[in-house]
């Protein structure tokens, strides 16, 4: 009875330990998601305040290579405008100064500034 007894309860540490390993291994992974996430965000947040310095700096290659890594990070809801940046830019850079001057360009840009610090901001 009593060796039955220890075994019972060697058994239910054994579960025990394989639950609370389990349940670390899942905060690990959860931990290493949530970073991952950060430094994705942390990287567009970044990219989009390049590629808008560079614009009001009017620099136009510094910002079509910018713009680039912005659409390529950007999240679905942000994309067309990253689009539209790019493609306006890459115009200036190509020589039509006049593109950085277009409404729905400035337009874009002040969406996609607007929601990037929604987006990036840390009080928000």
């Amino acid at each position: 009875m009593y060796r039955r007894t220890v075994l019972l309860v060697q058994a239910a540490l054994l579960v025990v330990g394989a639950t609370a390993c389990a349940d670390a291994r899942d905060s690990v992974d959860s931990l290493r998601s949530e970073a991952d996430e950060l430094t994705e965000t942390a990287a567009f947040c970044l990219s989009v305040t390049r590629a808008i310095a560079a614009i009001e700096a009017g620099s136009p290659v510094t910002a079509a290579d910018a713009a680039a890594e912005v659409l390529a990070r950007a999240p679905d809801d942000l994309r067309d405008d990253a689009r539209l940046v790019i493609d306006t830019v890459q115009r200036a850079r190509d020589g039509d100064r006049g593109a950085l001057e277009e409404p729905e360009f400035t337009a874009a840009v002040d969406r996609l500034w607007s929601r990037t610090r929604e987006r990036c901001d840390p009080t928000a």
